[in-house]
């Protein structure tokens, strides 16, 4: 298993001994879900593969579960903190720019993607980054002078339906990430296309 995964990176205030350990469970998970359910995995299994005693274990899990959320979250923060603290959507090109930021960081790691989110727990990644694009999402609604009345629905349809599509895209290989990043983009442009709407008011 490579062991330089990137979000995988443990917090550098962390006890060196504790964060070698934390890192060795998450990586065994990873490893095992090449083959495996989240489910078919006992936390006996994870331990050895880590090469951690159970108690080990205890000191920084309690389930197999939460492992997988500690994995999910670490690839949450880590593909956002690439992203401009300031949102600043001034115009398209940036809302391409911001979908490829995304898309282009995480296509190299699809595969190990495909066992984290293959395992019946892609409701709490649609859910987790759901809520992480929000922000960016309401901001593009914003600039573009969307109804303040429309913007909580417009804002969540287009989220999860990017989300799901980003699922789909991490599950299959008929679309490269360049043609991912344009499909996204022109969905959501035609999405912010609110000429044509009828009046709801």
């Amino acid at each position: 298993m490579e062991t330089t995964i990137p979000f995988l990176q443990q917090p550098s205030n962390m006890d060196r001994r504790k964060r070698k350990s934390r890192q060795a469970i998450e990586l065994a998970l990873l490893e095992l879900l090449g083959s495996k359910k989240i489910n078919e995995i006992s936390i006996s299994e994870l331990a050895e593969t880590a090469d951690v005693n159970r108690k080990t274990f205890y000191n920084h899990f309690s389930s197999v579960t939460e492992v997988l959320d500690s994995v999910e979250g670490n690839f949450f923060h880590y593909i956002f903190s690439l992203l401009p603290e300031e949102i600043t959507i001034n115009n398209t090109v940036e809302i391409y720019h911001l979908l490829s930021s995304i898309i282009k960081t995480t296509a190299p790691l699809k595969e190990l993607l495909k066992n984290i989110f293959s395992n019946d727990h892609s409701t709490a990644f649609e859910e987790n980054f759901s809520e992480q694009l929000l922000p960016y999402i309401r901001k593009c609604m914003k600039t573009y002078q969307v109804d303040d009345a429309i913007i909580p629905y417009l804002s969540k349809y287009i989220v999860h339906g990017v989300t799901a599509m980003y699922l789909q895209f991490i599950r299959d290989d008929s679309l490269s990430a360049e043609q991912f990043t344009m499909l996204t983009y022109n969905l959501v442009l035609s999405s912010l296309h609110l000429d044509n709407f009828r009046d709801i008011s």
